[in-house]
């Protein structure tokens, strides 16, 4: 690599890669400063701000497409909720193993240059992905042949619930109470008794 490869705040615009940044740290060891008299260790720290705001900002990204995901497929039966809830699992993962990979270097990095530079903020982002991939494990709409099966036996043997008790349950009410509700709403909307509008 050329020297300029290696400097931290590059003409070109980009980031040196992971390898250029621990061997920067390495040269730090020995010289601090760069031949143009700049201080590495401040070039340094910049760029492991910025990754460590990369990664903390993966977590609204991964928030965002679980959202997203849900309100397009989320919801509907079957395979197309289980196809949507992979794909977002397949996006976590892959977030995940970026923030891993992020986390392993700045712990190098700190290691050579004995300063912290972000590697206790990483360990908290990645616990939250982590949290939030066993959340989407956990709370995502999964369908399976055999929880269909299960229902559709429950509901033959009569362990099925009555919609009007469901409802009931849900408006913490009793059954009789919604039927008056739901009697006293047709009264007053549909006094002539036809449900039409």
């Amino acid at each position: 690599m050329s020297e300029m490869t290696l400097q931290p705040g590059l003409s070109n615009g980009l980031e040196p890669t992971w390898l250029a940044v621990e061997s920067l740290c390495r040269r730090l060891e020995l010289a601090p400063l760069n031949h143009e008299g700049e201080n590495l260790t401040e070039g340094i720290e910049a760029m492991m701000e910025r990754q460590v705001a990369r990664c903390a900002s993966r977590l609204s990204d991964m928030q965002s497409f679980w959202k997203t995901m849900w309100r397009s497929v989320g919801r509907l039966p079957g395979t197309t909720s289980n196809s949507g809830g992979r794909e977002v699992q397949g996006y976590y993962d892959l977030s995940i193993a970026e923030i891993e990979s992020t986390r392993n270097h700045v712990e190098k990095c700190e290691r050579i240059l004995g300063s912290p530079l972000g590697l206790k903020r990483v360990d908290e982002v990645l616990a939250q992905a982590r949290q939030m991939r066993e959340d989407l494990a956990t709370n995502w709409l999964w369908f399976t042949k055999e929880a269909e099966d299960e229902a559709k036996a429950s509901i033959a043997r009569g362990e099925g619930v009555d919609v009007e008790e469901a409802f009931a349950e849900i408006m913490g009410l009793t059954v009789e109470e919604v039927r008056a509700k739901v009697e006293a709403h047709q009264r007053k909307y549909h006094p002539t008794g036809n449900g039409a509008r």
